[in-house]
């Protein structure tokens, strides 16, 4: 027969697992709702942290270590200093949109190797250092629409190697150089940069973005484009020019018959075909 301590010892070994997941479920909340920045929602385990409309002035301190989404939206956060992510190292997306942003300091994304997502949108941003992404190895997606930018660096996105979508739209002030790249990029695959105001394109201009596949241009207020710059450019498949007012030439001609050969998708998210614009005599036509 077993005695009695036998039987505890047995018991108790027995019940461990199931205790540790009962602690489990009621200290991690708890824990979590401890380390939640103050008028912040933070969801069970602590993965995401949400402080959007909250009147927040600038990045809040947040000592849980494992969050993947950080929302920061609709507050008035205009300026980025140095380090403001630095203790979350997991971070995947992070959201930065409506804030009145306008100046991002250089290393103010310190330690999120591992983000693939990062949203600015709606934001007053004039200008980028080119240098100002740096440490962002794993980035594929950055969404720049409706901010105030001017220019956008070459380098911007050299130093992201992964960066595969560049969402820039609604960028009135945005031109392209007429002298040098307007971006350097060996991953980038889409290039979204409608409603800006880009009048020419020059042979330099998408020079050295081999893996583009995908290039919006949609009201803009080029009137051609050079079939030659986009020659270089092997892997295109899309290209949207919606809205701009073409002069319908031989040039353009030769550009239309050579998206048809290579079956380039032209209507874009709005469903709209590019048309005519000028001479009069074929304004209108598709």
């Amino acid at each position: 027969m077993p005695s009695r301590l036998t039987v505890v010892l047995v018991s108790l070994l027995l019940a461990t697992p199931l205790l540790i997941f009962w602690l489990w479920l009621v200290i991690l909340p708890a824990r979590v709702a401890m380390l939640c920045p103050e008028g912040c929602q933070c969801e069970t385990g602590g993965y995401c942290v949400d402080c959007s409309c909250t009147s927040l002035k600038s990045v809040p301190l947040i000592h849980l270590t494992n969050v993947r989404e950080l929302k920061l939206s609709i507050n008035n956060i205009t300026l980025w200093k140095k380090d403001s992510f630095i203790s979350l190292t997991e971070l995947d997306e992070l959201y930065i949109e409506l804030c009145g942003l306008r100046t991002i300091r250089l290393e103010a994304f310190s330690g999120l190797a591992k983000l693939t997502g990062l949203f600015l949108a709606g934001n007053g941003i004039e200008n980028l250092y080119s240098a100002v992404f740096s440490g962002l190895v794993n980035l594929k997606f950055t969404n720049l629409r409706k901010n105030k930018l001017q220019n956008l660096h070459p380098d911007t996105s050299s130093r992201l190697p992964n960066l595969q979508k560049l969402y820039s739209v609604n960028n009135w002030g945005l031109q392209t150089p007429t002298d040098s790249n307007f971006i350097n990029s060996h991953s980038l695959s889409s290039l979204y940069i409608s409603f800006c105001n880009f009048s020419s394109v020059s042979v330099e201009t998408f020079a050295n973005v081999s893996a583009l596949e995908c290039l919006d241009l949609c009201h803009n207020k080029l009137k051609t484009v050079d079939i030659n710059k986009l020659r270089a450019l092997p892997k295109m498949s899309k290209m949207y020019l919606d809205g701009i007012p073409l002069h319908c030439d031989c040039q353009l001609q030769e550009l239309w018959r050579w998206c048809k050969e290579r079956n380039l998708e032209t209507i874009g998210w709005a469903l709209k075909t590019p048309k005519c614009a000028t001479p009069v005599e074929v304004k209108g036509m598709w």
